[in-house]
Parts: structure tokens; sequence; C-alpha cells
């Protein structure tokens, strides 16, 4: 059952998806919302942690079981590895912030 009130559409479904998405989690015997505990942050010291975590980024298709192998992200259209490379000019990529670490 909805209830009718004064609240704008996107506030009621994302409380909707929120208590649906932590329903589920709790049937799985998890706790708390979908992405508690699988986020996390650092900060980047030096050329050599940009680029741990850019592979772990790119390389996240193919962990993840969507590409067979590393070699398929050169034509995996949501990424941004092959302007990385060089081999395409797609606008993903600003190179102007950091020269010396993508070449």
């Amino acid at each position: 059952m909805i209830r009718i009130t004064d609240l704008p559409p996107e506030t009621l479904f994302r409380r909707l998806n929120t208590a649906i998405g932590m329903r589920e989690r709790r049937r799985c015997g998890d706790h708390g919302t979908t992405l508690q505990g699988r986020y996390w942050s650092r900060r980047c010291e030096g050329d050599g942690a940009v680029l741990s975590v850019l592979s772990y980024v790119l390389g996240n298709p193919v962990h993840h079981g969507v590409l067979d192998t590393a070699s398929a992200l050169e034509t995996y259209p949501w990424t941004a590895y092959p302007e990385i490379l060089g081999r395409d000019s797609c606008g993903l990529v600003d190179r102007r912030g950091a020269p010396s670490r993508t070449g």
C-alpha cells in the first residue's frame, strides 16, 4: 500500500528502494544497506597507488566475470581502457590532470 504524501516522487522511491534492499539483505543473512561494508576509499599516495587503483577499477569487468579475458577490455564499450592506452579517443579520460601517470 502506498500512502499519498506531499513528498516528491524521487524521495518516495528512494525510501522504497532502500526498504527493499535492506529486506533482501536481511533475507540473505546480511544487515544494513545494500552497499554497507562493500564501499571503501583511501587516499592515493604516489603514482604507484594511483596505478594500482586504476588497474583494479579497469579490471573489474574481468574479475567479476562480465568479460572472459583482459584483452576483451579493448572492445568493451563500458570502460575507458582503450582510451587510457591511447587506442581510442571517446572523451572519457581527462589527461590534463595527471599526464605523468597516464603516459
